[in-house]
Parts: structure tokens; C-alpha cells; sequence
């Protein structure tokens, strides 16, 4: 019995944790395109900018105050990741297991969203740890926007992120 690390390219272990509170979703989009496209290198550092551009480029003006400090829906994710190139499949609920392992095992980003109804908080999963004979997932690689951290958690750990809900999932996330 061996144990398999599959981690996705070009994705840090950490970087600069998101800059307003409703942000873990422009910090994962910047994560993903360094990874997905590592010559559209994106920088999180000027999180204000790249939120006020996508805003630009989604509703043809520029952002009144307020607006950038909204949380984004399943909806506007999927239009903003098309600006981008990326897509992917938002499964809702959790997904199992095994369909995580097999998206990142494939080189394709896994985000997970906690709390729902438009409220909630958006991870990444970047890694999988499993076992070469038996395909058992011991662990995922999970990066935290809200703190920038990347750090190993079992698979029924990822059920709750500080009391609230795993609600949702989107699989297979690529360029």
C-alpha cells in the first residue's frame, strides 16, 4: 500500500487573505487562474482592482459604493468565471468522495461553498491524498481565502467550516 499526493499546479500554499469579508470568491477566482493559466498570473494583493473590473466587465459601468461588498451567488460566479474562460459543474449539496479525488486527480479545481443562500463562505480544494490500491481518499489539500492558509483535512472535516454547512460544490473546474 502506497500513498498517492496529487497537488494542482501552481497553486501556493498561501497568499494574501481576502481584503473585504464578502471576498473568498475573488480570492478562490484568483487562485484558480494562476493555476489554470499561469501566464494571466493574477495578483492578490490588488483584490479591489480585479473586483472593480469584473464588476466593469459584467454591468457596463462603473461600481456604486456598496456594490463590491456584495456576496456572490451561484449565478455570478458562473459569469464571472466565463469572463475568464473557466467553467466547471455546480453539483449543489456535497459531492462524495470519491468525485472529488477523481476532479483533482484529473487537474481540475474543486471549490466548495459553506452556508448557502447567497451568505456563506467559498473554499478550494488543490491536493488529494489516497491510497494507490483501494482509491480510500485519506485527505484533501484546502485553501481558505479568509486566511489565505492552505492545510490537509479528512474528507468528513470538510462537512463543517466553523459551525456552518458544506452546502455546495462545484466540480471539475478548468480553463
Amino acid at each position: 500500500m502506497a500513498r498517492i499526493e496529487v497537488l494542482l499546479p501552481n497553486v501556493p500554499d498561501h497568499t494574501v487573505p481576502q481584503q473585504e469579508p464578502v471576498w473568498c470568491w475573488l480570492v478562490c477566482l484568483l487562485v484558480m487562474i494562476n493555476g489554470l493559466n499561469p501566464a494571466q498570473y493574477s495578483d492578490p494583493i490588488n483584490q479591489r482592482l480585479y473586483a472593480e473590473t469584473i464588476f466593469r466587465a459584467l454591468c457596463n459601468r462603473p461600481p456604486q459604493p456598496g456594490e463590491l461588498e456584495i456576496p456572490a451567488t451561484s449565478y455570478v460566479l458562473s459569469a464571472i468565471w466565463r469572463q475568464f474562460g473557466i467553467g466547471g459543474w455546480h453539483v449543489g449539496g456535497p459531492a462524495t468522495a470519491e468525485n472529488l479525488r477523481d476532479a483533482i486527480v484529473n487537474r481540475n479545481h474543486v471549490q466548495l461553498g459553506y452556508g448557502g443562500g447567497g451568505v456563506g463562505h467559498l473554499v478550494l480544494l488543490t491536493g488529494v491524498r489516497y491510497d494507490d490500491q483501494t482509491m480510500a481518499v485519506e485527505s484533501f489539500r484546502f485553501f481558505d481565502p479568509g486566511n489565505g492558509q492552505s492545510i490537509w483535512k479528512t474528507y468528513a472535516e470538510l462537512s463543517l467550516l466553523n459551525g456552518v454547512s458544506w452546502t455546495d460544490t462545484w466540480l471539475n473546474i478548468h480553463a
